[in-house]
């Protein structure tokens, strides 16, 4: 049955790792742009909406060619597994340096990334 499929080993913890994964991207890519633009005196950089649309339109960009050239590359080089801890390593290290970025240039390296 569908209960015994999802309490069995390792089900839960693949579910759990989904979901934690689903709620970074939704924290990433919904709420970073809304710090983006929020003022300075409310702790965000203050961006009109044309760089914010420039440094999404290049983090979408950068991140196509890398999933079109450097990641088959990379998944046949490292692996499956070690490719995805390696990129939820990046992403773990992106996020944990969002809050000291203080300038346009920082967003987009961290947005691309």
């Amino acid at each position: 049955s569908c209960a015994s499929v999802l309490c069995s080993w390792p089900m839960p913890l693949l579910v759990s790792l989904r979901s934690s994964q689903g709620f970074a991207n939704f924290a990433f890519l919904e709420v970073v742009p809304l710090w983006a633009i929020s003022s300075r005196g409310l702790g965000g950089l203050e961006l009109n909406e044309r760089d914010l649309g420039s440094i999404l339109a290049l983090s979408a960009v950068a991140s196509g060619a890398f999933m079109i050239f450097g990641l088959p590359r990379v998944t046949s080089f490292l692996g499956l597994r070690r490719s995805a801890a390696l990129a939820n390593g990046v992403a773990a290290m992106n996020m944990g340096l969002l809050p000291h970025v203080t300038n346009t240039a920082g967003l987009a390296v961290l947005h691309i990334l």
